[in-house]
């Protein structure tokens, strides 16, 4: 009897291995087509696309004296580029996803650059607590996960609110916590949130918080969304510390 199921319990572990394979391998072929797709978009678009920026920026220049119908169709072309442009490097983001240039940084630093450069609205109060941390990564791919957090978090207030930054060091991790004061995310969708091209926005490509993702486990890392008590949600990165001396 205890034989029985002492096999039983091995072939039990081994089918759930051999499905949680098979389901990473689907993953990372579904990723592996989504990324060669999505290049070959980025290539189509780019060409156009700087026509069309030249040609505005062109008839701003011969037109020295437009008048202010001219001038608001000539600022809505420049606005549509800057929407393309930033859909394009969303897109680039979740494609190139490229560890090898690591060096040693302070994400603090790097957190409170974002802080001080990215666009804040006026109506959104700023709470941070950020202890001075090193550690060795990719500094531009941290900044996009840092400044993709940022960005969703004030989306997600309606560009009115408090938005709560912490970086401190837990059990050989780095931890950083972007908190908002949205109206959060329903429980059903925490996971799903960052799988490719899910989104709630109207002009979103449903690839921010995949990048996001696919950037923090190439550095051995992991990313999850809570809801907070009372509203909003948080976001939590956990990268590793290594031999680093924060």
């Amino acid at each position: 009897m205890i034989t029985i199921i002492v096999v039983a319990s091995l072939m039990a572990r081994t089918i759930k291995k051999t499905i949680n394979f098979e389901k990473n391998s689907a993953r990372q072929e579904k990723f592996s087509v989504l990324g060669e797709l999505s290049s070959r978009i980025v290539h189509d678009l780019r060409n156009p696309l700087t026509i069309i920026k030249t040609t505005n920026d062109l008839l701003r220049i011969h037109n020295s004296d437009p008048d202010e119908k001219t001038i608001r169709l000539l600022d809505a072309q420049d606005k549509a580029f800057s929407q393309m442009t930033s859909r394009i490097d969303e897109i680039l983001d979740f494609v190139r996803i490229d560890k090898t240039k690591t060096k040693k940084t302070n994400i603090t630093d790097s957190m409170k650059y974002l802080l001080g450069s990215l666009p804040i609205p006026e109506q959104v109060s700023i709470k941070s607590d950020l202890e001075d941390i090193m550690i060795d990564c990719n500094p531009e791919q941290i900044e996009t996960v840092f400044a993709n957090l940022i960005q969703n978090a004030i989306q997600a207030m309606n560009l009115k609110g408090k938005l709560t930054v912490n970086i401190n060091s837990k059990d050989k991790l780095a931890q950083i916590q972007i908190s908002d004061t949205g109206e959060g995310i329903p429980e059903g969708k925490l996971e799903e949130i960052f799988t490719p091209l899910y989104t709630t926005k109207k002009t979103g490509t449903g690839l921010g918080l995949t990048s996001c993702k696919s950037i923090v486990e190439s550095h051995g890392g992991k990313i999850f969304a809570k809801n907070n008590p009372d509203y909003g949600v948080t976001f939590t990165v956990e990268l590793p510390l290594k031999n680093n001396k924060n």
